[in-house]
């Protein structure tokens, strides 16, 4: 099978990708895609409603983060996180982000 996929055309794809799994705000979607907030934002709705375990996986996550202050890599290291509830509004953002991100982190290493 031979592929006419481009250099640019496959960055924009793995770029697409990247802000659906890791949740990057609309704004930045719209904003390197070019297209409105309230497109940006369908097609993010779009692809989690075909991928519901996706959501769920991060959601749990999220949770560990929230419950237990910690989340762990997937060759079990684990990584600490500040209290939720003494956290603002931007902090809890982050602290979410980098729970998903966590467990595939260690990915990047082999």
């Amino acid at each position: 099978m031979s592929s006419s996929i481009t250099y640019y055309e496959r960055f924009i794809m793995l770029t697409s990708v990247h802000d659906l799994l890791f949740r990057c705000q609309e704004k930045f979607t719209c904003f390197f895609f070019q297209v409105t907030v309230k497109e940006a934002k369908k097609t993010v709705d779009l692809w989690y409603n075909d991928r519901k375990e996706v959501l769920q996986w991060q959601e749990e996550r999220k949770k560990e983060a929230r419950e237990y202050h910690c989340v762990y890599t997937l060759l079990g290291r684990a990584r600490r996180f500040p209290l939720m509830a003494q956290a603002n509004t931007y902090q809890k953002g982050h602290i979410e982000r980098a729970a998903i991100n966590t467990p595939v982190q260690v990915l990047n290493f082999f």
